[in-house]
């Protein structure tokens, strides 16, 4: 126990240190949807910011978009490079998701946790700001390792290889490492999602108890309202209390009660996207016109929870012919 506790640490140290190398050496705003995700984070500092849209930008709008520009931004992606416009809205280079997803997208207290950091420097120069936050998700993949440990100690109490394999493997999936030390609410979302996970998977093993049903329904809720990619969670939740109440069902008269009870609590408090996706899906289901794309069994396998993170970084072909010759000398 005591050499599985050493190496816990040191995975931990190590997730630290690769985190903040991480977080260095990308450029500034080269993560997937980073603009977006911070412009989010930092209108979370307050209420006005949170709901302003580009008619009546607040006052760091443009000072993102020039950080965006000083930093190159546009030498790292395909297509016909452009130039900034002084005054230009914006979302002419960002999709703000206020606008895009009329402001369902994420919950304001989500993104607050995402960028705290920001109440102490709202002042400092903004890419500086980016960097702050970029260092709190960091300190996020250093509780996912931890959770990860825990989860599979829990499962396999006995197997060292195993609990120590898969935070090992987790640590060393670069896409998980590159969007773990960037701004993205899905750190967030897997945070809280491995949290919820790990309260199930306990009280499936060792017995529920009546604090830890309520922190599951708490913590999936909350990566809900982080995040979509967490909506798998009431399906998950909703197959295990089905079999406990298969293996119960002489206890059916308080269970079912007490089941109606937390199904209620968990509809009512779910974000209002996934009602707007579940009834979308039901008048499509009942229309016959339900079908899966062939697209999405493949973009799930893709998404976050399959393999974290973007596959590539893109850059700009001069950029990817001067490493070429550098790796060939």
């Amino acid at each position: 126990m005591n050499h599985a506790k050493a190496i816990l640490y040191f995975l931990l140290a190590l997730a630290l240190v690769r985190g903040v190398v991480y977080a260095a050496v990308f450029p500034p705003w080269q993560a997937p949807d980073e603009p977006a995700q911070f412009e989010r984070a930092r209108a979370a500092l307050t209420s006005d910011e949170w709901v302003a849209t580009s008619n009546h930008p607040p006052p760091w709008y443009d000072a993102l978009s020039r950080a965006m520009f000083s930093a190159d931004y546009y030498s790292f992606e395909g297509g016909p490079r452009r130039t900034y416009s002084p005054g230009s809205p914006l979302t002419d280079y960002v999709v703000l998701y206020q606008e895009a997803y009329q402001g369902q997208y994420g919950g304001r207290p989500a993104y607050a946790v995402v960028g705290w950091p920001l109440f102490l420097a709202r002042h400092q120069e903004i890419t500086l700001q980016l960097y702050l936050v970029r260092l709190n998700t960091v300190l996020m993949n250093v509780a996912i390792i931890w959770l990860a440990y825990l989860l599979t100690r829990t499962i396999f109490p006995r197997d060292l290889f195993l609990s120590l394999g898969v935070p090992i493997l987790l640590l060393f999936i670069p896409q998980h490492a590159h969007l773990l030390s960037t701004v993205n609410n899905g750190n967030l979302a897997e945070l809280l999602t491995l949290v919820a996970l790990f309260f199930l998977i306990r009280g499936i093993i060792r017995g529920f108890s009546w604090l830890e049903v309520p922190l599951v329904i708490i913590f999936s809720l909350a990566a809900m309202w982080t995040k979509a990619t967490a909506y798998f969670l009431p399906f998950a939740i909703g197959t295990v209390v089905l079999f406990y109440l298969w293996r119960y069902r002489r206890r059916w008269p308080w269970l079912l009660p007490v089941g109606l009870i937390m199904t209620g609590l968990v509809y009512y408090f779910a974000p209002s996207r996934l009602h707007l996706l579940t009834t979308q899906a039901w008048s499509h289901l009942r229309a016959g016109n339900f079908y899966l794309d062939p697209l999405v069994p493949w973009d799930l396998f893709r998404s976050f929870w399959a393999l974290p993170g973007w596959f590539t970084l893109q850059l700009h072909p001069e950029r990817i012919f001067f490493l070429s010759n550098a790796f060939m000398l």
